[in-house]
């Protein structure tokens, strides 16, 4: 059917359209609908261009089992609502400068094609909800905020995206159980809260200057292919990003207006930047697969929020990561004192406090110093007769206020200056192990 045959269709009060093959580009505008009657094709195929343009009347155009071969555009119109049905192929379609009531997507086909709707107003609701696969989706949409209630009206649940990108005004949007296969974008987004709850997302997340109003849900998200960043955002209600597990997940000027949520949140790598934080965090069971990697900022920024909830155990978690990356920070050449001070409480109990670790250094460096000063007192040599004495020596030895010699009567000191060295180092170093054990009992203490 050509451009010509629609026409007097339309003009003969025809809207509903069936199993019909159109071709040539066609170009519907207001001189060609007379009626206020909604258009519909069911089952027919567009081999070139389609375009609306100028259509400002109270209908609802219709496409259910349609094929697009090439681009569909809707351009400065004004109608109720815009459905898609079951569509079976599209390659371009372009919705600009438009209103609606709402637009409703669905269809059970992959579509290898582009959906753009671009500086469009929407008074109730997008819904792209239940696609099974869609190339690409880009949303420039403004929501009336003022006059439609609290509710979801960006529906993205259900679907497979392998691009998805939302600018403007969205207010509720629901994006649970979405597949995203390369890039997830939100852009500049006033959104009154977002339900992104058991999401599949690769590639890259972005969340770029952009104002969450209401509950932000990013819970459960399965990200370990995706690199996640938020900049330059604001999230004036409660945050929550429990059991989500991501690969990259990066923070940087983002204001937390309400209490945030990262229980049981799991990451290879994290990095937080300018991160503010107004009520109380909440990093419960936080989990990162390459502590190693992260900066010292972000595990300062993660300890305190710990510290203000009071979380004991994992704020020292978090404290003995932030030693080990100041450590790794240190030049012996540069920072001696501190590079020592902490070399040696790594040597000992390791940054983590461990009184085990703390116990065995201690007898062994011990029984190291008392071999050296027994063997050189007696000029190496060792008869298995004298062991009770060689620990009998021992003992004595490890009594760090007890100079005299271990191996005579008490109050007798030793002759020979050089022996004097294993002696004062060992009880430096058995003082210095058992200071660092009762640390490590203490560190649950408040």
């Amino acid at each position: 059917m050509s451009e010509n045959h629609i026409f007097s269709r339309l003009m003969s009060g025809t809207y509903i359209f069936k199993n019909e093959n159109f071709a040539g580009d066609i170009k519907i505008t207001p001189s060609h609908i007379k009626l206020h009657k909604n258009i519909r094709f069911d089952n027919c195929s567009f081999s070139n261009n389609l375009l609306f343009k100028n259509i400002e009347l109270p209908i609802n155009i219709t496409f259910v089992d349609c094929s697009f071969y090439d681009g569909l555009e809707i351009i400065e119109c004004k109608i109720q609502n815009l459905k898609f049905k079951d569509q079976k192929k599209i390659k371009d379609v372009i919705i600009m400068s438009s209103e609606f009531q709402s637009i409703i997507f669905n269809t059970d086909h992959n579509l290898e094609g582009d959906f753009a709707i671009r500086q469009t107003v929407v008074h109730f609701e997008i819904n792209f909800s239940k696609i099974k696969y869609l190339k690409s989706l880009r949303l420039e949409i403004n929501f009336n905020l003022e006059v439609i209630p609290n509710r979801l009206t960006t529906l993205l649940n259900h679907s497979n995206f392998k691009n998805l990108h939302i600018h403007g005004q969205v207010g509720g949007c629901l994006l649970d159980r979405t597949i995203i296969d390369e890039t997830l974008k939100f852009d500049n987004v006033y959104s009154r809260g977002l339900n992104l709850n058991k999401a599949l997302l690769k590639g890259k997340a972005v969340f770029k200057n952009c104002n969450f109003g209401s509950i932000f849900r990013f819970t459960n998200v399965n990200a370990i292919e995706c690199n996640v960043s938020f900049e330059l955002c604001t999230f004036e209600k409660h945050t929550f990003f429990s059991g989500t597990y991501a690969n990259n997940f990066e923070i940087k000027d983002v204001s937390f207006e309400a209490r945030a949520s990262f229980d049981s949140l799991k990451v290879v790598n994290i990095d937080f930047y300018l991160v503010t934080f107004q009520k109380i965090a909440f990093f419960d069971n936080l989990n990162i697969s390459n502590v190693v990697g992260c900066n010292r900022r972000t595990l300062r920024t993660i300890k305190q929020e710990l510290q203000k909830a009071e979380n004991r155990i994992d704020y020292n978690r978090f404290r003995a990561y932030e030693l080990q990356a100041f450590y790794r920070e240190l030049k012996w050449n540069k920072n001696f004192k501190d590079w020592f001070i902490l070399g040696a409480t790594r040597v000992v109990t390791g940054f983590d406090h461990s009184w085990t670790r703390a116990f065995w250094f201690t007898i062994g460096s011990g029984i190291l110093c008392y071999s050296t000063l027994y063997f050189t007192q007696f000029h190496g040599s060792y008869d298995f007769s004298e062991l009770n004495n060689f620990f009998t020596g021992a003992f004595r030895f490890f009594l760090i206020t007890d100079f005299s010699s271990p191996f005579e009567e008490k109050g007798t000191y030793l002759t020979n200056a050089w022996l004097w060295i294993p002696l004062i180092l060992g009880k430096i170093v058995i003082a210095f192990g058992i200071y660092e054990m009762i640390q490590a009992f203490r560190k649950f203490k408040a």
